[in-house]
């Protein structure tokens, strides 16, 4: 396939990428700052189906040719690999233990959060981040986050999680500071969750 063909089937990426992907990743520092409040973005990026505005701004941000990615199966379309391949670089993988990033398009069927990369106790800031699209940031079981960047308490409600998911979180929560960090995405909107957050059921 020529360049030309390709630009003509492959979803386009920012409008302005340097300006855009610098307003993205504030925003994605504010969401690590302040864990569990709700960060709507001001950047349309038209991503392929099914991801979210938010799940494909946070991917043309933080992944590059050096960046890891696993895909769950929903997101292993053509032409969302095309689109990643063509804007991103970042080299697949098949292998989710392994992985820096990896996206969750239907967190229902996703493995447990701790057989992710934890990192390892001399470098923990290569423990991987999971980027996982979510259905609502409002219709989910009543959750309460505690923990730095919070104040008092939080109570999110993250719809569209596994059964098993916060059980695993505590046990993420236990190796700090290795772990992995999730960053929950619906619409435009981004919830970020480090892993030195406590979370009650």
């Amino acid at each position: 396939m020529t360049i030309a063909a390709a630009k003509s089937v492959i979803h386009s990426g920012f409008k302005d990428p340097v300006f855009d992907s610098q307003a993205v990743f504030r925003t994605i520092l504010s969401c690590q700052g302040y864990p569990g409040r709700t960060f709507s973005l001001d950047r349309t990026v038209d991503g392929p189906r099914p991801f979210s505005v938010a799940t494909a701004a946070v991917c043309l941000t933080l992944l590059d040719f050096e960046t890891t990615l696993w895909l769950d199966k929903q997101g292993r379309g053509d032409d969302i690999i095309d689109w990643l391949s063509f804007h991103c670089c970042a080299p697949l993988t098949k292998d989710h233990r392994k992985t820096q990033y990896a996206i969750v398009v239907d967190p229902s069927t996703m493995p447990s959060i701790c057989e992710f990369s934890p990192g390892e106790v001399e470098s923990p800031e290569f423990g991987a981040t999971l980027i996982v699209q979510v259905p609502s940031f409002a219709d989910g079981p009543r959750t309460q986050w505690s923990g730095p960047g919070i104040r008092e308490t939080v109570q999110p409600r993250i719809a569209g999680l596994p059964g098993q998911f916060w059980a695993d979180w505590e046990k993420n929560r236990e190796i700090y500071p290795r772990g992995v960090d999730v960053f929950f995405t619906s619409g435009s909107s981004i919830v970020g969750l480090p892993r030195s957050v406590h979370v009650e059921v």
